[in-house]
């Protein structure tokens, strides 16, 4: 093998491999274990590489069923909130609805006592009228007979 005799002449060191076969063997055998040690991490290393995809794939397939769970807890609570919510619409259109009516009622039951009351306050002071004319007409009456018996009879202008 003048190839290894050359590597060691270049290196400096005195070998003489022509003589000694067992070198050639720890060589190959050097070789050989070094081949296989790199075959062995380059093994090694791919089943890693497998195994952490693996993971990183169960990791993947866990959080899209975390996902389709919280999307399916969103949407019930998003049906929860629009029946509450429609439940409140009706609760306050039926309250809106109430009060507008009592508003009503109430405002017509006020006309209709404001229209008495203004008939009854008429009526009262018709007759109240009615009593001070016929109080005015007998004081008149009695000046008058005062006034023909004392000064005489009246005297047209």
């Amino acid at each position: 093998m003048p190839y290894l005799s050359t590597i060691a002449d270049a290196a400096g060191v005195a070998v003489d491999v022509a003589g000694q076969p067992w070198y050639v063997g720890a060589l190959i055998a050097t070789v050989v274990t070094l081949a296989g040690v790199i075959v062995f991490l380059f093994k090694r290393s791919d089943k890693r590489d497998r195994l952490i995809a693996r993971e990183r794939d169960e990791i993947i397939k866990e959080r899209e069923s975390w996902t389709a769970e919280r999307l399916k807890l969103d949407d019930a609570r998003t049906l929860e909130r629009e029946e509450i919510r429609g439940e409140f619409e009706v609760k306050h259109r039926e309250l809106v609805e109430h009060y507008l009516q009592q508003a009503r009622s109430d405002r017509d039951a006020e006309r209709e006592h404001i229209t008495a009351l203004q008939k009854e306050f008429a009526d009262i002071m018709e007759a109240v009228a009615a009593e001070s004319g016929k109080a005015s007409q007998a004081l008149v009456d009695v000046l008058t007979k005062f006034h023909t018996r004392f000064v005489g009879p009246r005297r047209g202008y």
